[in-house]
Order: C-alpha cells, then sequence, then structure tokens
C-alpha cells in the first residue's frame, strides 16, 4: 500500500500546521498573567510570560517539488512578553537545598592534613621524652608508640578536625552561595538563541519526512498529548517530573538540537517518529548522543502513543532516559487523559556543566595555594555530591479531564512523583482551571493548583515558559493561582 503524509504530520513536529502551499507565513502567539504563589514564605503576585502556553513569533513555509514531494522549514522564537527577552528562569526566588544537599569537605581535608597532624603531635611527644632524659632513638618510640595508641588517635583526630573546621566551613559556605547563585540560571534557552523553539529544515516524500535542526522530541510528544493542562499554566504534569523541584534538569528532553529526524504518518491514524541527535544535543545542547522514538494513533477520539528518549553526557554516559506512554480519548463534551513517565539519569549533563560555573570559575581560584592532589580531591568531592543530588530515578503518573460547557471547558487534573531514591521525595500535584474562548484565535483562562511536597521535595507550582522552582523549605507546600490572557496571530 502506498504511505502518503497527512498535514498532521507537519503539525505534530511544530508549533502549528505548515501549510501546504508554496509560501512564507508569518505567525505567532503572544500569553501573559498573573502568578499568585504561596511556597512558604508568603503570598507572592507576579506577571508572567506563557502561563498556558510559551509566547513565540514564527515563520514557516512550504515548496510543493511535486511527485508527492515538499521542501518545509520552521523557525520559531521564543519571547518573554514580561520583558521583551527570549530566555525564563525559575518562577520563585527560593533556593534549592538538594543542590548542595551532604556537601562535605572535612572527610577530605582531614585525609590531606592528618599526617601532617600525626608526625607533629609524634615529634611533640618525642621531644618531651627527649627532655626527660631518653635518648633520641627512645624519644622517637615513645612519639611513634602514642600516635599508634587510642588514646593518641583521639588526639590526632582531635587536632586534625580542629585544623580543617575553618577550611571546610569556608569551602562549604562558598560551595552553597555558589549554588544558589547558579539556581538563578535563566535554564529555558541557557544558550539565548534566536530560535530556540524550533529551527527545523526537511523535505516530505512519498515514504516520509526527513527533518534536520532543533525539534521536538518524540517522547515529549507522547507526554504533552498526555498532560490535562497540555503542558502549560500550573497545573502542567511536567511541573513535578523532575529532580527534588526546580532543580536545573527536567524529567524529559523538551527538544534536541542538532537532530535528524524521520517521521511517517498512515491514513489509518497511526504514526511514527526515530530521531538521532549528534554531539552537543539535547534540550541544553550538551548531550554526546541523544537517541528518541514514538509511535503514536490518532483518530476515532484516541490519541495515544508510547515514546522513549535516551540522552548521553558530555561523555558518552547513559544520561537522561525517559519512557512515556499515554494520551487522551474524546467523546462528546468530555475529554479524558492519562500519562506514565518513567525518568532515570545517572549521569546528567548539567554536573560539568555547574561545576565549572561555581567551582572552577570561583571556588579553585581561591584554592590556588594549597597542593595539586588536594585541590583535585576537594573538586572530586564537590563533583561527586553533585552527582549524587542529581541523580533522578522516578516514576511519575497524571490522570485529567475535560468538560467542554458553551465556548469554554473546565479542567481537572491529578498528578504523582513517586521518587524511587533513598531520598523519597515524593510529590503530588491537585489542580483545576477553565479556558474560555472569546474568538477564536484569543482566550483567557485561570487555574488553581496545589502540591503537597513529602520529606525534602521542594517542588512549585510553574508555567508553560518558566519552572515554577522552588518551596520555602523541603516538605513545604506549593500553591498558586493564576489569571491569563492568551492570543494566536
Amino acid at each position: 500500500m502506498k504511505i502518503r503524509l497527512l498535514a498532521g504530520l507537519v503539525a505534530s513536529c511544530c508549533a502549528a500546521p505548515v501549510l501546504a502551499q508554496s509560501n512564507i507565513t508569518i505567525y505567532g502567539l503572544v500569553d501573559a498573567g498573573l502568578h499568585v504563589s504561596s511556597n512558604g514564605e508568603g503570598t507572592r503576585t507576579k506577571l508572567v510570560s506563557g502561563i498556558a502556553d510559551g509566547s513565540r513569533l514564527g515563520f514557516k513555509g512550504t515548496e510543493d517539488l511535486g511527485g508527492g514531494y515538499k521542501t518545509i522549514f520552521n523557525l520559531e522564537a521564543r519571547l518573554e512578553i514580561d520583558n521583551g527577552t527570549n530566555q525564563a528562569g525559575n518562577i520563585s526566588d527560593n533556593e534549592g537545598f538538594a543542590l548542595s544537599r551532604g556537601m562535605n569537605f572535612i572527610p577530605v581535608l582531614s585525609a590531606a592534613t592528618m599526617p601532617t597532624v600525626r608526625a607533629g603531635v609524634a615529634a611533640a611527644v618525642a621531644q618531651r621524652a627527649q627532655a626527660a632524659g631518653a635518648t633520641a632513638a627512645q624519644a622517637a618510640a615513645a612519639g611513634a608508640a602514642y600516635v599508634a595508641s587510642a588514646t593518641g588517635m583521639a588526639d590526632v583526630a582531635n587536632r586534625t578536625a580542629a585544623a580543617v573546621a575553618p577550611t571546610g566551613a569556608a569551602l562549604l559556605a562558598g560551595s552553597q552561595r555558589a549554588l544558589r547563585e547558579a539556581g538563578k540560571i535563566k535554564i529555558v534557552n541557557f544558550s539565548g538563541a534566536l530560535f530556540d523553539r524550533t529551527s527545523m529544515v526537511g523535505m516530505i516524500t512519498p515514504v516520509g519526512a526527513v527533518l534536520a535542526g532543533r525539534m521536538y522530541t518524540p517522547g515529549y510528544e507522547v507526554l504533552a498529548g498526555a498532560d490535562t493542562f497540555e503542558t502549560g499554566t500550573a497545573g502542567s504534569w511536567g511541573g513535578i517530573t523532575s529532580g527534588p523541584a526546580g532543580l536545573l534538569t527536567a524529567g524529559i528532553a523538551i527538544r534536541s538540537s542538532k537532530a535528524l529526524q524521520y517521521r511517517i504518518q498512515l491514513p489509518s491514524g497511526i504514526s511514527a517518529a526515530l530521531m538521532y541527535g549528534f554531539k552537543n544535543s539535547g534540550y541544553i545542547e550538551l548531550d554526546k548522543r541523544f537517541y528518541a522514538a514514538n509511535v503514536m494513533y490518532k483518530a476515532n477520539g484516541f490519541n495515544v502513543g508510547v515514546g522513549y528518549n535516551n540522552g548521553q553526557d558530555q561523555y558518552g554516559n547513559s544520561g537522561l532516559i525517559s519512557t512515556v506512554i499515554g494520551g487522551s480519548y474524546e467523546t462528546g463534551p468530555f475529554k479524558f487523559f492519562a500519562g506514565y513517565l518513567k525518568q532515570k539519569n545517572e549521569n546528567s549533563v548539567v554536573v560539568p556543566l555547574l561545576t565549572s560555573l561555581t567551582w572552577d570559575a570561583g571556588i579553585a581560584p581561591t584554592l590556588a595555594s594549597q597542593p595539586a592532589a588536594l585541590q583535585a580531591a576537594l573538586r572530586n568531592s564537590y563533583v561527586n555530591t553533585l552527582k549524587q543530588n542529581f541523580k533522578l530515578d522516578a516514576d511519575s503518573y497524571s490522570v485529567g479531564m475535560h468538560y467542554k460547557i458553551g465556548n469554554g471547558r473546565i479542567m481537572g487534573s491529578v498528578s504523582r512523583q513517586n521518587d524511587k531514591t533513598a531520598f523519597n521525595n515524593d510529590a503530588t500535584q491537585y489542580a483545576i482551571g477553565y479556558d474560555h474562548n472569546l474568538s477564536k484565535r484569543t482566550d483567557i483562562y485561570t487555574v488553581l493548583a496545589y502540591i503537597k511536597n513529602e520529606n525534602n521535595a521542594q517542588y512549585a507550582p510553574g508555567a508553560a515558559s518558566a519552572g515554577g522552582g522552588f518551596t520555602s523549605a523541603g516538605g513545604e507546600s506549593g500553591k498558586a493561582f493564576q489569571v491569563g490572557m492568551r492570543h494566536r496571530f
């Protein structure tokens, strides 16, 4: 059977459908509103861009080459309506305590300092023995015997602890300070790219489409279809699919740069996608390699699929791996959503980046007078702690529904993040909202969301264009009310 591509093929890889004609279209979306939150530090009200949908300006076009062949392109720039820039960070200003959790330089400093302290204590004992009339050999033996005894070892340990305590405290304080500043990084469009949302060129053929550039990942397409709040507002499922809240790392790669993708769609509604990312691929362009695929079915009220993303860190180690299954089913005024996301990340690409920005740039210069071996050991301790804190092993679930009423729809969902690491930082998110169409292009919306954090989880409600960030303390609940307007052109 001859395979043919439908318009939905292009729509699924671009923010808006590419028109089947030889022309260029300028399109966009502007979205902004009020975000009122209470994350343990009192009520805060902010003007936020892109609450329900990220604001954007795009250019797209096609050229019909005949014989079932078409060239297509899509360039889409991010816009932050509140300040006119193209980068975004966390909405909350609170500190993420998980960043420096377990950080302790005392063991490394003690290991480097103890031999010197031990030698000093032994020399002092020997000196006293020699002053009391012992020979040099007898005095040396007395010193060695003392530091080998239980009393002597305790003495050496206490002296070592006292000697390294100021340096250890200073390094910890400096690390925490550096990580606090790093927590303010605008990780959304970290590189400041002009066409961060999409920059793609490709060709549609009778047997599929081949696309190249920066695009949505196959796994994320499935996740987006299973999200009741359509990846936007404080109710979005993605608000709790990450490390212990706002940890500069997501549970699934949204886009990948330097990617090559093959897509196919059958008349039956079945579609599939394969993606390969070269060096500097992935969401923040740090993956050494990136692989992804999905299979979806869109027909008869169903929009369901299964997706898989697999990224490598800068050194080729296994990085963020995401497996997602889910979608929606629409019947009459109802639309039901359900999804499952498995997240695993043993080697986050953020760790080397964060190490470079914090330790190498700010802390290492203060240790320039120390021996090279000690400098290396302290850096390794820092990196290993970050690796542990950025590890991700979680299962996430979400269910929800829409109910159409007049020109609007009521939305509600419940999502759960089950942290399977030893930290057990679970979270449950409840959200309800209403979206009202003023016209075909303009709608207004309001959303109320509540996140129940457990143990040291610090998830705070966010928006489409920015992460929520952190609550004021581990286990503190996050709450948000949003009202905004969205216009498409």
